[in-house]
């Protein structure tokens, strides 16, 4: 059996924080305080181990590197709650972890454009936050209390996947 082209690695969140915007902050003045150059409507904003994950409208994830509310985002701590307990992080990693993950999302992130993205989805049953820098490393947030059935699921679609890959080998 061919090993897959790709490796699901868990990865420890340090900081994990939901942010809400309200009537007096809205999402691009936390993304300004947090980011300066970065532009406040994308929906990945990083920067020194910081990422800031903007799937929704109204709300946004910022995930830190090392544990603490950075200092930049201080002013805006009132619209901020720690989920860190909350979620557990993947890394799907190597030169067919875009194309693998993408066969199975409920969105179709094949034209994305190259370059950072960020989105919210479903794979099979699961709620995902997804995000990358570039296409051999995605990152992804599942709720805790899935993040071992999440394991075993793509264990089980990377099986089937290689497994059809071997019969077309013998075919072929």
């Amino acid at each position: 059996m061919t090993e897959p082209p790709f490796r699901l690695t868990a990865v420890d969140i340090a900081g994990l924080w939901s942010i809400q915007a309200g009537r007096e902050q809205s999402l691009d003045d936390v993304a300004r305080a947090l980011f300066a150059d970065a532009d406040p409507h994308t929906s990945l904003a990083l920067d020194e181990g910081r990422y800031l994950l903007r799937a929704w409208p109204h709300q946004a994830y910022l995930l830190t590197a090392e544990a603490g509310l950075p200092t930049a985002a201080k002013p805006c701590e009132t619209l901020i709650t720690d989920i860190a307990d909350a979620y557990c992080a993947f890394n799907l990693e190597g030169a067919a972890a875009f194309d693998f993950i993408a066969d199975y999302l409920s969105a179709d992130i094949r034209d994305t454009a190259p370059g950072p993205q960020c989105l919210r989805c479903r794979l099979g049953h699961y709620n995902l936050l997804l995000w990358w820098q570039k296409r051999e490393r995605l990152q992804i947030l599942v709720e805790r209390s899935l993040a071992h059935s999440f394991e075993g699921y793509i264990a089980q679609l990377a099986l089937r996947r290689t497994d059809d890959q071997d019969e077309i080998n013998r075919q072929g």
